[in-house]
């Protein structure tokens, strides 16, 4: 009994160890799990990713990478927009635009509803890493490893490729539905009803990977576009004036974590 405490103990001070003199401690969950702790303070993506999945083929569209500092620009996003939103909706009920308020208040609490959290926005295939070698990017230990005296935290996450994509934004039915094939964004969007203020023309497409663009969807300027699985379609406010804000939601969703 007491030689089987003696190796508890010692495993249990040679992890201490490890972790005491850690610069970044990587988690990885989903597919694949683990937890290690490395002794640099630079590394690069693929160096994280070929550690957490030896190679395997994985769905990395979807994968993310998380630290301490995307988890800091998310919040600050997050917090941002919640502020902008809800100005915006006291300003329409104060003005006794009802509709126009009630359209807001959609957006400020699917808003509200997104994590604090956020990822890296960053490729994370291993096989575009070795092709692209400019995307492949050298991650440091920031000041936060200096002060909390702990390892730079950073987690991986590996997610399963879904069958559905997200619907969002001004319409009268959010939510998951079924990814179909070839099946351009406007499909999507047949049996949809757009609130108030929501654009016509354009949708922003958020894919998996946390790319982000735009889609004309009005019968005038029509174009087949399409999104992945795992994706987001969101219909925006129209109008110059909320361009920037609409992309920084578009930012938001795009930084959340895929599960």
């Amino acid at each position: 009994m007491m030689r089987k405490l003696l190796v508890v103990g010692m495993l249990l001070c040679a992890v201490w160890s490890q972790a005491s003199r850690a610069e970044i401690f990587l988690k990885v969950t989903g597919q694949e799990s683990g937890q290690y702790w490395l002794s640099q303070s630079k590394v690069r993506v693929s160096q994280l990713v070929l550690k957490a999945t030896h190679g395997k083929e994985l769905w990395y569209r979807g994968a993310s990478l998380q630290t301490d500092l995307s988890d800091a620009d998310t919040r600050a996003l997050k917090q941002k927009l919640e502020q902008e939103l809800s100005g915006l909706y006291e300003k329409y009920l104060k003005d006794d635009d009802d509709a126009e308020a009630a359209s807001i208040k959609v957006l400020l609490d699917e808003v509200r509803r997104l994590s604090p959290q956020g990822r890296l926005l960053t490729p994370l295939d291993p096989d575009l890493l070795r092709l692209q070698p400019q995307h492949d990017l050298l991650l440091k230990t920031t000041k936060f490893r200096e002060t909390s005296g702990r390892a730079e935290h950073i987690e991986l996450y590996l997610p399963k490729q879904p069958d559905t994509i997200k619907l969002m934004g001004l319409i009268n039915k959010p939510g998951a539905v079924t990814f179909v094939p070839a099946q351009p964004v406007s499909g999507y969007l047949n049996e949809m009803e757009r609130l108030k203020l929501a654009s016509h023309n354009q949708v922003y497409l958020i894919q998996p990977d946390g790319e982000i663009s735009q889609a004309p969807v009005a019968y005038w300027n029509h174009l087949k576009r399409y999104l992945a699985p795992g994706g987001t379609l969101f219909v925006p406010l129209a109008g110059s004036d909320y361009q920037q804000l609409n992309y920084q939601i578009a930012t938001l969703v795009a930084r959340q974590i895929r599960t």
